[in-house]
């Protein structure tokens, strides 16, 4: 088999050229084949010399078929053996055949392809890391977040605060009409000005059991809850019940309901996790500050029909929450070509991404199969907690697995990149702290572009 490749870039033009001996090898094959649905007087199926064989189908469909599979064979063969990586075949055509030349069949194949992406040396790059020790003040914070888990409620005779939980009813009017809400049923709710309406809260905070009270909320055109978007109602609300926080002591006592022998094991089992998360959120940014470098130095040719489909892809996610391109566009007060162009923008980072992403894996060796996936999630309480999340949030199975895919090899790959790296360590205080870990947070929104 000789091959020529002719062609820059993504846009290839392989061409394939067989002996004789190499087709007549295929041309055997293929009569082997057909010598098993032979029904040939005096001969088992799959027994009959291949010359009978070869008159009972006729030396033309013999020959169809052994071009055929000589051009699908040698063509495996030739992007194997030049390691090319097919993205989209345009075009198969056959140059030259005839099975009795020395050079029986010349074929050529029109395609696009992954580009070959050549990194730099990974240990050249200088990662710079928050120097971050864990502190008795951490270990405070992670206490009082342990409080609030096991805290619980009583009732108290006391005006309701931020912080308090009610048992309430209440019921919005338009008119006599009744939009949202029953005053017959109860609720037990949070006070909380992140979860109540704004004028739920105001109106809330102050009131006692047995308490009622009625006022006006007018609800803008662009309100989540259809019924309510543009309206002016009335609120009726009843207090029935107050009920405080009451925190629990940390004490031996606490210790003991999280699973630790008394206090100071409690506090060294925090120091060790949040050692352990610091050190993740290290690996994390690393491999963070690792990929934004190369996607910012490596020149990569962009697969024309990757960029379109991915285009094609982001306009259906934009749009699949309006009704028409028409009232996106005048919502956003933009020209359908400058969505074009923000989308076609948008993808080919994608698709830069991607690409770079796969020559990392490469690089570094990294490699994770389905069946490693479906074992973490059966055995690791961690991703099958985080596998059955995902289908509560309106996941597929199959969308799901892929979350946890990727998620796998970033964890996977943030630790490669950890052992190969320079690590620069710098001081700034807990600011430069905290920029880090929203930095190592935010892996996902580069890594899984």
């Amino acid at each position: 088999m000789e091959i020529l490749k002719e062609g820059t870039g993504t846009d290839l033009k392989l061409v394939v050229k067989l002996s004789k001996s190499e087709f007549n090898e295929v041309y055997k094959d293929i009569l082997k084949d057909l010598s098993k649905k032979a029904r040939i007087k005096g001969f088992k199926p799959g027994t009959a010399p291949l010359k009978l064989v070869e008159n009972y189908f006729g030396r033309q469909r013999v020959l169809t078929e052994a071009l055929q599979e000589a051009m699908n064979r040698y063509y495996s063969k030739a992007i194997e053996r030049e390691e090319i990586y097919p993205v989209k075949v345009h075009e198969v055509k056959v140059e030259k055949f005839n099975p009795d030349d020395e050079e029986a069949l010349t074929f050529s194949v029109q395609l696009e392809v992954m580009p070959k992406v050549e990194l730099p040396p990974l240990s050249d790059i200088v990662v710079k890391l928050p120097e971050k020790k864990v502190t008795e003040e951490d270990i405070n914070e992670q206490l009082e977040s342990m409080r609030e888990t096991l805290a619980t409620y009583e009732k108290v005779d006391e005006p309701v605060d931020d912080g308090y939980r009610v048992r309430l009813a209440y019921e919005m009017k338009e008119g006599d009409k009744v939009v949202a809400g029953n005053i017959d049923e109860e609720h037990v709710v949070e006070v909380d000005e992140n979860s109540l309406l704004p004028a739920i809260y105001e109106n809330i905070i102050g009131m006692r059991a047995e308490e009622q009270k009625t006022f006006k909320v007018s609800f803008p055109e662009d309100f989540h809850i259809k019924d309510l978007a543009g309206k002016e109602v009335e609120v009726r609300l009843a207090v029935k019940e107050v009920m405080k926080k009451v925190l629990p002591e940390v004490d031996d006592e606490f210790a003991k309901k999280l699973k630790a022998k008394d206090l100071n094991e409690l506090k060294d089992q925090i120091k060790k996790a949040l050692e352990s998360a610091y050190e993740s959120l290290n690996k994390r940014s690393a491999l963070n500050q690792v990929f934004n470098y190369l996607m910012e130095h490596v020149e990569v040719p962009l697969p024309k029909s990757m960029v379109e489909h991915q285009m094609e892809h982001l306009r259906e996610d934009i749009l699949k929450n309006w009704r028409s391109l028409e009232d996106y566009l005048k919502e956003r007060g933009i020209t359908e070509e400058e969505f074009n162009q923000e989308i076609r923008k948008r993808a080919e980072r994608d698709v830069k991404a991607m690409i770079i992403m796969d020559a990392l894996t490469k690089e570094l060796g990294v490699s994770v199969s389905p069946d490693d996936v479906r074992k973490l999630i059966e055995t690791d309480d961690t991703f099958r907690m985080r596998f059955f999340q995902l289908l509560q949030s309106g996941f597929s199975p199959e969308a799901a697995f892929n979350d946890i895919y990727q998620s796998v090899l970033n964890e996977l790959l943030a630790r490669k990149v950890w052992d190969v790296v320079t690590k620069e360590f710098y001081k700034e205080g807990e600011e430069a702290v905290a920029e880090a870990i929203n930095e190592a947070l935010a892996t996902g929104e580069s890594s899984n572009d």
